[in-house]
């Protein structure tokens, strides 16, 4: 069945078009995150303005159907979303490529905000080096979620690049992570002007990095598993 016949298509769900409208969304609060850093806005204004902005920027999604990043991404067209899609993708794919988008715009950001050094691979990063590294695995998850959502098998390849590299850094630094988690808790709870809980740091020790790796180990597992599924049906 041709992709340029409109009967190869599907209506679009409501479910589809609040996921594109979640999508440009985050897009949209990414870029003007970006955007603040150069323009005199004031800090305690940033977050209204920056939120503000990406309301509108995400509420043209029923505007400009299937011609904003989320109805790309989505594959949403007018005519609805094309049939060699719709049957081969999975609420679990979507899901999949949804987190890896928003990860990789939480990332590719966080050069904008202070951040506390970081163990990357064997060594306290901070600076230039702590953002470029975050920058570019933060834009190779939103490659990788935006593949995955289109049914590329390149994105899932990425995916799992991303994780590798991710946690042979865990790996190499695990000796750094108890102080640099001690030093996370403590600085949050001063940002929040509350104290420390007792034992709190110690259990947050406990869980780190401990169960970062379990959490690449599950999210390894589910890419598997989709591209198993997907591609079973067919290419």
């Amino acid at each position: 069945m041709s992709d340029n016949s409109i009967d190869s298509y599907v209506p679009t769900s409501r479910l589809r078009r609040a996921l594109a409208f979640y999508l440009n969304l985050i897009i949209g609060v990414t870029v003007m995150g970006v955007v603040l850093e150069f323009v005199p806005v004031p800090e305690d204004r940033k977050f209204i303005v920056r939120w503000s902005l990406a309301l509108v920027f995400a509420a043209l999604d029923e505007l400009l159907l299937g011609k904003t990043p989320g109805h790309m991404i989505l594959s949403i067209t007018p005519y609805g979303v094309p049939s060699s899609v719709f049957m081969r993708e999975t609420y679990l794919s979507m899901f999949l490529g949804v987190i890896c988008v928003l990860d990789g715009c939480k990332r590719a950001v966080l050069w904008t905000q202070y951040q506390l050094p970081e163990p990357i691979m064997g060594r306290m990063a901070e600076g230039i080096q702590l953002g470029a590294y975050n920058m570019a695995l933060g834009l190779l998850f939103i490659a990788a979620g935006i593949l995955i959502l289109r049914l590329k098998k390149f994105g899932w390849i990425l995916a799992l690049c991303g994780i590798g590299v991710h946690a042979l850094s865990v790996i190499t630094s695990w000796q750094l992570w108890d102080g640099y988690v001690a030093e996370l808790v403590t600085r949050r709870r001063e940002l929040q002007g509350i104290p420390v809980r007792p034992n709190e740091i110690e259990f947050m020790q406990m869980l780190m990095p401990e169960g970062v790796m379990v959490g690449f180990a599950i999210a390894a597992v589910l890419l598997f598993a989709t591209y198993r599924k997907i591609y079973n049906k067919g290419a």
